[in-house]
């Protein structure tokens, strides 16, 4: 117990903390509590303690006390790499183990020490605190993302005429040789006659065009006569 309360004094966030000495981390006093939980596991099992039921209360209720602890310095180490969910259910299992011991305590007949009492509410008091203050911080981290995606702009690589209803500055338009079109356009596919119309040409029946073509040839003849005897009048 002296050695847990000597390594809290050096924690990082304590009031009694200073750079002189060694960093105390929550790792360091989860080790220490570990051995401090099976050293009271084993007290019940002392010759003459076993009918003893103060003891036997006192020993249960130090235990949830010393796992209250230890939960917390667990939720601590997990708070520095930023677990919050982590953090806030091992929280909510320190005020688990508090509550558990603060009953423990008042069925002894014989008075707890004011030290017990005192501790557990003091860690009661800060793992309300911080308790919030894990929920507030994973809300923040889980906004952070998001936002960033929202602001995220993705370049838009297409040349300038495809965007001309999008304003974006891009090295390509201001460079000396600008993207502006697609040089050689793509190809594109063009309608053609479609196949069948060649097809139904072979069964079309044109009308006949001779006696067309033997009135045009009569015609002419007697107009070239005409023109002939008129001309050769004149002369």
């Amino acid at each position: 117990m002296l050695l847990a309360e000597s390594l809290k004094e050096n924690l990082v966030g304590s009031q009694t903390f200073t750079e002189n000495r060694k960093v105390t981390k929550p790792q360091d006093l989860i080790r220490i509590y570990d051995i401090i939980l099976q050293s009271l596991g084993e007290l019940p099992l002392l010759p003459g303690l076993e009918n003893d039921e103060d003891i036997q209360l006192e020993v249960e209720a130090k235990t949830l006390k010393s796992k209250a602890f230890r939960c917390f310095y667990l939720a601590r180490s997990y708070a520095s790499i930023k677990k919050w969910r982590e953090t806030s259910a091992l929280y909510e299992q320190v005020l688990t183990y508090i509550s558990g011991a603060l009953e423990l305590f008042k069925k002894i007949r014989t008075k707890p020490t004011k030290t017990d009492l005192k501790e557990l509410q003091e860690l009661l008091n800060t793992v309300n605190g911080l308790k919030y203050s894990a929920h507030a911080s994973s809300i923040l981290d889980t906004e952070a993302p998001i936002a960033g995606i929202t602001n995220l702009e993705i370049s838009d690589n297409r040349p300038l005429i495809e965007r001309l209803e999008k304003y974006q500055e891009v090295e390509s338009v201001s460079s000396k040789k600008p993207n502006l079109v697609t040089f050689p356009p793509d190809f594109k596919p063009t309608p053609q006659k479609p196949v069948f119309f060649d097809i139904a040409l072979n069964h079309v029946d044109f009308p006949s065009l001779e006696e067309m073509q033997e009135q045009k040839k009569a015609g002419a003849s007697i107009g070239g006569f005409l023109r002939g005897w008129w001309g050769g009048g004149k002369k």
